[in-house]
Order: structure tokens, then C-alpha cells, then sequence
């Protein structure tokens, strides 16, 4: 049986020469970043902005750094169980507490760049939904052959204006 040490050397190597594709889906933020809006009374989420401290100048003549502020649905990001009240109660819930063999696996990858650049609205849904053209996530994970409890689902959609993944 593989040590540890022998199953991560084999992944980097995999990784390396090409044998294992890893998919870089986060997206660079700027100010136009499209950031969640929910309707009154709820609370707005703040949009991605960027403020220079230095730039190796008289305020950091070695160093360029900035302070960022953004809502936490900005950009790529997870929500952990605690986000939702149904998720509230259950045990290692939060980001700091998930353990991190969770957030590592197997996955699906969602393509909507296509949909999401014609429709701005457009909906992927986890069950089939009234129209039988609208996508359906446990469809699309059986027909790439991961189990819907077996791997992470991500959804592409090109938001940043990448064009491939």
C-alpha cells in the first residue's frame, strides 16, 4: 500500500507531465465583477473594489500591496453548510472547521458558458425542471459518470469573459 508521501509524489507528478488536468475555474476580480443582489429588505452585498496602499513608492518604496473589500459571493468562492439555515446546525459546518479531504475529489465540471452568454438569467437546476431543455445537474453528472454523491459539481460560466477552461 502507498505511503502518504508515494500517493501525493504520484499526483504532482501526474499533474506535472500532463497525465492529470487540473481545471483552474476562479476568475480575476475587478470592479465589474457581478456580485449577488438580493431585493429589499435584504442586505446588498458589497461589490469587489481595490485600494493600493504602495506601489513601490514613498509608502512602500520595497513592496505593492492593496486592500480589497468584497461581499463573499464575489467571484469564485464555496458556501460552506453554515451559509444556509439548513445547514446551520450540522457538525463542521464552516469553512475553518470542513476538513479539507472534503474540499479535494473527483469532479464535474459544468460547461453554461455557452447559455450564460446568451441568456444572463440563465438557470441550471438540480432537478429537471417543467422544461425539458432547461439542464438538469443529477442528469449531467450520470451522463459523465460520477455518482451526484460522489463528486464536486462546478459550474463554468465564463463570467470573467475567459473563453476556455
Amino acid at each position: 500500500m502507498a505511503t502518504h508521501s508515494q500517493t501525493l509524489s504520484t499526483l504532482v507528478d501526474g499533474i506535472l507531465r500532463g497525465g492529470i488536468r487540473v481545471v483552474d475555474l476562479t476568475v480575476p476580480l475587478e470592479s465589474a465583477t457581478p456580485t449577488i443582489q438580493l431585493p429589499p429588505p435584504f442586505a446588498p452585498s458589497k461589490p469587489f473594489s481595490l485600494e493600493e496602499i504602495s506601489h513601490y513608492d514613498e509608502r512602500g518604496p520595497a513592496w505593492y500591496w492593496n486592500n480589497i473589500a468584497c461581499g463573499e459571493h464575489t467571484g469564485t468562492h464555496f458556501d460552506a453548510p453554515i451559509h444556509w439555515i439548513s445547514g446551520r446546525d450540522l457538525p463542521n459546518n464552516a469553512t475553518d472547521t470542513i476538513p479539507v479531504q472534503h474540499l479535494i475529489g473527483a469532479a464535474c465540471v459544468i460547461d453554461c458558458s455557452a447559455e450564460a452568454r446568451a441568456d444572463a438569467d440563465f438557470l441550471l437546476t438540480t432537478h429537471r425542471a417543467t422544461d425539458p431543455s432547461v439542464p438538469d445537474i443529477m442528469q449531467i453528472k450520470n451522463t459523465a459518470n460520477r455518482a451526484a454523491d460522489e463528486s464536486v459539481t462546478a459550474r463554468f460560466t465564463s463570467a470573467s469573459g475567459c473563453t476556455s477552461a
